[in-house]
């Protein structure tokens, strides 16, 4: 994934595992840790990773529960001009979800994806995680408003939808 990312890329991780664990997990792939802070409900943490002699990625992490609406209304307000992708899984952080509410819990993140850009004036590109084949079908995934475009940046509006469970069955 980021070995085809440009130098100036970034990825930023919304989740409930912790700040102490995520950084155990950035440590162990080789990430050296720039900041850590933590305010009330929300820690941020940057890292930087060398992807290759020219390129190194930053790396955010925002503690948070990405299918409650306000954080990541929140996150997605305090960084709208760097996001033009959301990769949504339906795992939560140490809860072991049925497929069911796995792919519920990705339903109600791309929503609130649709709804919280819905004004943005270019369209993110989604690749989420599915469970079950039929939940392709339900998901109403954020689009183009329609009142601006930038083609440098503009993605292909067609999401992404990985089926696990036909991957394991493979």
């Amino acid at each position: 994934l980021m070995e085809d990312l440009d130098a100036t890329s970034s990825i930023t991780f919304m989740n409930s595992l912790g700040l102490t664990k995520f950084t155990d997990a950035m440590t162990a792939i080789g990430a050296v840790q720039s900041i850590a802070q933590g305010s009330g409900r929300w820690s941020h943490a940057a890292w930087h990773l060398k992807t290759s002699q020219h390129c190194e990625i930053s790396l955010f992490y925002e503690d948070g529960n990405p299918s409650d609406f306000g954080n990541l209304q929140t996150l997605c307000h305090r960084h709208e001009s760097n996001f033009d992708t959301a990769i949504v899984l339906g795992t939560a952080a140490e809860k072991d979800l049925s497929t069911h509410s796995r792919d519920t819990r990705t339903l109600s993140i791309l929503l609130s994806l649709r709804y919280i850009t819905r004004h943005w004036r270019n369209a993110i590109h989604v690749v989420t995680e599915i469970q079950e084949d039929q939940t392709s079908d339900l998901a109403l995934v954020p689009k183009q408003s329609g009142k601006h475009t930038d083609s440098s940046r503009q993605k292909s509006s067609m999401p992404d939808f990985i089926n696990t469970q036909a991957i394991k069955a493979r």
